[in-house]
């Protein structure tokens, strides 16, 4: 389904959407940059070491953070004060991810992200849905 000039949509995918079995697997990068901003996994796991431990260009992140939590890096409790950053609010994207979805119930979502910023998503569709329960968000051809 052609949307614009385009953009051509498998009809798979609307398909799914209007049968309300569209799943979304959104990767960390929609929450990267404003207003979100929050860090890339390679970011994370830098601020996450502190300087504890440096790593090499070509190391892969899940050893790099095995070897901080082999020196009683607390990895999690690290992990959280970056990616829960008050401050950081849903993009666009997130707004029209949730757009996809007619209410909070409905959303099928995959997400490398916070899942407060999913949270907000659905909230978002949720307070949507009660200001106008007529809405579907059909995809329009």
């Amino acid at each position: 389904m052609w949307i614009n000039k385009e953009v051509n949509l498998p009809e798979a995918l609307v398909s799914a959407h209007r049968a309300r079995r569209l799943v979304i697997f959104a990767g960390a990068g929609i929450s990267m940059g404003a207003p979100s901003n929050l860090p890339d996994f390679g970011r994370l796991a830098d601020l996450i070491s502190g300087g504890t431990l440096r790593r090499t260009p070509d190391e892969p992140l899940d050893l790099f953070l095995g070897k901080l939590q082999s020196k009683n890096v607390e990895i999690q409790a690290r992990a959280r004060t970056f990616i829960g950053d008050p401050l950081s609010t849903p993009s666009p994207i997130h707004t029209a991810l949730a757009d996809l979805f007619s209410s909070a119930a409905t959303v099928r979502m995959a997400a490398s992200t916070v899942p407060r910023m999913v949270s907000q998503w659905t909230m978002r569709a949720r307070q949507r849905v009660r200001d106008d329960p007529h809405d579907q968000f059909a995809v329009v051809a």
